[in-house]
């Protein structure tokens, strides 16, 4: 199936994101319609989970595609029962990069302090060149969700600096939007602030991870 291709469900009217880009394309005054027409049938209000493996380059290099392959499935196979506790869902594996989704932010730090705990027991007695390490991001917001296929939007992208390029490994980082939206309840998080691709960046350490930091 073709990105973006995806219908939301077979009762749906017969109108992907790409066909609706086309005519937007093909019919730029009529940019306001089709914008709203994207809006309404795929936008969603979520908790976006983005974790990314660390030691990517390293291991490959050492070791092979084929071993990095297997690890990414361990991987997954670790994350997904912490996700689905706490019912988010996994929307897609990209490269090094797990993309998930869930009602709320308190579920998607669950899920995330879950993950690091389950990591932590697997790589209980492994050497630590070969431990599975995850580095993960956390944002809340509108995007657009192309239904189990992908998902787009300013806290995707902020989310994706966070575990890819500002979070070491263990560490969860959340944005401002994802900050505000946790129970009160919650450990307290320290604040960063940081200046990548000429924006002002403020984001939040959920401090559990420093229990299980390398």
């Amino acid at each position: 199936m073709a990105l973006m291709d995806c219908r939301l469900s077979d009762g749906d009217p017969p109108e992907t994101l790409n066909e609706l880009l086309d005519i937007l394309i093909a019919h730029p005054d009529r940019e306001k319609e089709i914008t709203a027409r994207i809006h309404e049938r795929f936008e969603r209000e979520k908790a976006i989970l983005i974790l990314d493996i660390s030691g990517f380059t390293r291991i490959t290099a050492e070791k092979g595609i084929v071993v990095f392959l297997s690890m990414i499935r361990r991987m997954w196979r670790a994350c997904l029962p912490c996700i689905r506790k706490e019912n988010g869902e996994l929307v897609k594996i990209e490269g090094d990069n797990l993309f998930c989704l869930f009602d709320s932010v308190d579920e998607a730090v669950n899920a995330a302090g879950a993950i690091l705990e389950s990591l932590h027991e697997i790589n209980a007695g492994i050497e630590s060149r070969n431990h599975l390490l995850a580095a993960i991001g956390i944002g809340f917001g509108k995007i657009l969700y192309i239904g189990n296929e992908d998902l787009f939007g300013c806290e995707v992208n902020l989310c994706s600096k966070l575990g890819e390029d500002l979070a070491n490994p263990c560490e969860i980082l959340l944005t401002e939007s994802a900050q505000r939206q946790m129970s009160s309840a919650k450990i307290p998080l320290q604040i960063r602030t940081v200046i990548i691709s000429g924006v002002n960046l403020t984001y939040y350490e959920y401090c559990f991870a420093r229990q299980h930091a390398p």
